[in-house]
């Protein structure tokens, strides 16, 4: 019964993204390293550093560092400010620099069983290095984990992605992409684990098809 209510948040969710017969399906590769660093019981450092191949190739078409500090609020719920960096690589042209600004609330939603659902919701300030005006996107996700076994957990979850208003630079109001996936998450000691995981990911593009990714990736977390 548990899983079924879980299957249909899923699919509710799912539902609310567009679709388009036709769309266009590609595959990519993503690999995320992820530090935590506490500096209190409450207060604690975050730094990302991820790699995103191009639609069906296994060269790096996008470079990701990100910082940030993260705030414990009890209860499950947690404040984070992040600054990111992202070099997107254009086969076509020159490359892309992106300066990104986030605020994430983070929070215990519910339990089912042995299902532990938890939600997070955010702001995000998109700043091109080429100058012009700020993107503001909005994003929300909800997941639900189960461990399998003292080492192993499960989980799934569905990501809805917005942005808030038009820039010059090509962002366009409205849904930007949905990210439904799953994946496991083995942890070998209290400092590290790893994750395999699969995504599908629509992405909303104005005045063109949408794009359907499918996207593979490997989570290595490490809490110092």
């Amino acid at each position: 019964m548990h899983i079924k209510k879980i299957a249909a948040t899923a699919l509710l969710a799912l539902a609310a993204s567009p679709a388009h017969a036709d769309s266009k399906s590609e595959a990519q590769f993503w690999l995320t390293n992820s530090v935590s660093l506490p500096i209190d019981d409450k207060i604690s450092l975050t730094g990302d550093f991820i790699l995103r191949s191009h639609p069906d190739a296994l060269d790096v078409g996008q470079y990701i560092a990100r910082v940030g500090v993260r705030r414990s609020l009890g209860n499950g719920a947690a404040l984070q400010a992040t600054y990111g960096w992202f070099d997107s690589r254009n086969r076509a042209g020159a490359n892309v620099i992106e300066h990104r600004l986030g605020q994430t609330l983070s929070m215990h939603v519910a339990d089912f069983g042995e299902w532990r659902i938890d939600g997070r919701v955010g702001l995000e300030q998109r700043l091109r290095s080429t100058g012009g005006e700020m993107g503001w996107r909005a994003r929300a996700r909800l997941r639900a984990t189960r461990p399998l076994s003292h080492h192993i957990s499960l989980h799934i979850s569905e990501e809805l992605i917005g942005a808030l208003n038009n820039t010059a630079w090509g962002q366009a109001a409205g849904l930007t992409a949905s990210r439904l996936g799953t994946g496991v998450n083995y942890r070998f000691s209290d400092h590290l684990a790893i994750g395999p995981s699969y995504s599908w990911q629509r992405v909303v593009v104005a005045a063109r098809p949408d794009r359907n990714s499918h996207v593979f990736g490997l989570t290595i977390d490490a809490d110092l």
